[in-house]
C-alpha cells in the first residue's frame, strides 16, 4: 500500500514537471491517455478549479460563466471514494474538463454551452451515471469512459454544428443514450 502511495506520487512529480501541467487528479491519471487528459492552456484571467475528494457521501457543484474577456473555464477534479457526485456548469468559449470518479454509486451531470468546448469524463466503479447536455455548441470534444456494473451514459444535444464524441464501456449492463435535436 505504502510503495503504491509512493508510487502515484512519484508518477504525478513526473507528470506535472514533464509540462503537462496535470495539476490535481492522480490515481495515476487512470494512466492517461483520453486525449492526455487534455491541456490546459490557461491564459490570464481564466476561471479554474482544481478538486480531489477521497471518502464517501461526497457532492461537488461548480457553475462556469466567462465574462470580461475571459479566455476558458477549466475544472480538474478526481472523486475517489463511494456515492460521491459531481454536477457542473460551463457557460462560453474553450470550456474544458477533465473528471475521474472511482467507486460506487458516482453521478457527474454537466450542461456546456458554447464552441470549442473539450470533456473527458471518467467512471470506474458500479452504478456510475454519466449525464452530458450540450447546447448552441460548435467544435466539441466529449470522450466518456465508464468500466463496471449498471453504469449508464445520457448525451443530449441541441443546437449542435459539429461535434465529435467517444464513447467507451467495459462491464455488465452498460447503456449509452444521444439525443440530438436542431
Amino acid at each position: 500500500m505504502i510503495s503504491k502511495r509512493i508510487l502515484i506520487n512519484v508518477l504525478a512529480g513526473f507528470i506535472a514537471l514533464s509540462g503537462l501541467s496535470a495539476q490535481q487528479l492522480s490515481l495515476e491519471d487512470l494512466l492517461l491517455e483520453p486525449s492526455a487528459l487534455l491541456q490546459d492552456e490557461l491564459g490570464t484571467g481564466s476561471n479554474t478549479v482544481y478538486q480531489m475528494t477521497e471518502g464517501s457521501d461526497n457532492t461537488i457543484s461548480i457553475n462556469q460563466l466567462q465574462q470580461n474577456g475571459q479566455q476558458l473555464n477549466l475544472v480538474r477534479t478526481l472523486q475517489v471514494g463511494s456515492d460521491n457526485q459531481a454536477f457542473l456548469e460551463q457557460l462560453g468559449a474553450g470550456n474544458q474538463l477533465v473528471l475521474i470518479q472511482n467507486g460506487t454509486g458516482n453521478i457527474y451531470s454537466i450542461v456546456q454551452e458554447g464552441i470549442n468546448n473539450k470533456t473527458v469524463a471518467i467512471q470506474n466503479g458500479a452504478d456510475n451515471v454519466i449525464t452530458q447536455e450540450l447546447m448552441n455548441a460548435t467544435g466539441v470534444y466529449s470522450e466518456f469512459i465508464q468500466n463496471g456494473n449498471g453504469n449508464e451514459i445520457i448525451h443530449i444535444t441541441s443546437g449542435m454544428v459539429d461535434q465529435n464524441f467517444i464513447i467507451h464501456q467495459n462491464g455488465d449492463g452498460l447503456k449509452a443514450t444521444v439525443i440530438q435535436s436542431n
